[in-house]
């Protein structure tokens, strides 16, 4: 079976759009790995400063309630911190899902480009020597004439 550069060009055409589809995902999911660090960032530096004002707030605390108090609220920016952490984690998980698609698509891609070439080539060589076996025949019939 023969393939036609029709199919290959649509197959190119297809994965062309399978290949920017990935690169939109991988454009996506960078900007919200980018924006998950940040907010772990953040977090971060909050937590800092809820540490430094808790230590603060502890040497002028006269109650045990007010212990507790500043307790669960350290507990609390612990808890942003942690869940920043893992949704940063699970971006960074994604970002690197998409760029191993996209690389996936851009070689399938290339893939079918190369075998586009291969056919052009292939049926370029045959049209020649089909073209060449023609003039050999014309030439052989002159002489015989």
């Amino acid at each position: 079976m023969t393939l036609r550069p029709r199919t290959i060009r649509a197959a190119i055409a297809a994965r062309t759009s399978l290949r920017d589809a990935a690169a939109a995902t991988e454009a996506r999911a960078q900007a919200e790995a980018r924006a998950a660090h940040e907010a772990l960032v953040h977090a971060a530096a909050e937590l800092d400063l809820a540490v430094g004002a808790a230590n603060e707030r502890m040497a002028r605390s006269g109650s045990v309630a007010e212990l507790l108090r500043i307790a669960e609220e350290l507990e609390g920016e612990r808890a942003l911190a942690r869940d920043a952490a893992a949704v940063r984690a699970t971006a960074a998980a994604a970002l690197d899902d998409a760029i191993s698609n996209l690389r996936s698509r851009e070689r399938q891609l290339r893939t079918v480009e190369r075998a586009l070439d291969v056919l052009l080539e292939h049926r370029a060589t045959g049209a020649a020597r089909d073209e060449q076996r023609l003039t050999d025949d014309l030439g052989a019939r002159r002489r015989e004439s």
